[in-house]
């Protein structure tokens, strides 16, 4: 361990050679992964997200007051649409990541995802900057008014992440996605 800790500014530099040979800008700085936010589950009926979770009840486990969905890859803490919005990033996130200087190397598998419930309503524009579901869902209802075709249950239910784990293990092993789910991460 001491050798490869001895050699890993070495390592990182022929990595970051190697990237920019290939056309790859690679950063400059030695920047840590980013924390992982919240998941946000929104339906185009947003009364349906608790019907979701109802028939999700087979693989949800409750502790105390956290309940959990367990996954095949992943486990998500639900929590329920706060009363006062929620945001991505929240302080108790930002607290408790600081409060863990020595888990340089973390397996994201294996750590909770919260997933937040919008059972009454859409996420503010505050909770997710960088989507507005607001807009989503209302061309989500004006494509399927055009169309000519059968109404798709494609898009009805939504998880968008700003920060994710790998969105294509997310979309191979959730039990989740095969629900008619659009996934926006």
């Amino acid at each position: 361990m001491d050798a490869i800790i001895e050699d890993e500014e070495k390592r990182v530099r022929f990595l970051k050679a190697m990237l920019r040979k290939l056309g790859i800008e690679a950063s400059e700085t030695n920047m840590p992964p980013p924390r992982l936010s919240r998941v946000h589950l929104t339906a185009a009926n947003p009364s349906d997200v608790a019907n979701l979770v109802d028939r999700l009840q087979d693989i949800i486990t409750t502790e105390g007051d956290v309940t959990k969905i367990v996954d095949d890859n992943d486990t998500f803490i639900l929590e329920k649409e706060s009363s006062g919005g929620g945001c991505s990033f929240c302080t108790e996130d930002l607290t408790n990541a600081l409060d863990d200087p020595e888990n340089d190397i973390v397996d994201y598998n294996e750590v909770p995802k919260k997933l937040q419930a919008h059972d009454s309503g859409l996420p503010s524009n505050e909770e997710t900057p960088s989507f507005n579901h607001k807009a989503f869902y209302e061309d989500l209802w004006a494509y399927r008014h055009q169309s000519r075709s059968l109404l798709s249950q494609f898009g009805t239910f939504m998880l968008y992440g700003e920060t994710v784990t790998s969105t294509n293990t997310m979309l191979d092993k959730s039990v989740l996605l095969p629900l008619h789910f659009t996934a926006s991460v």
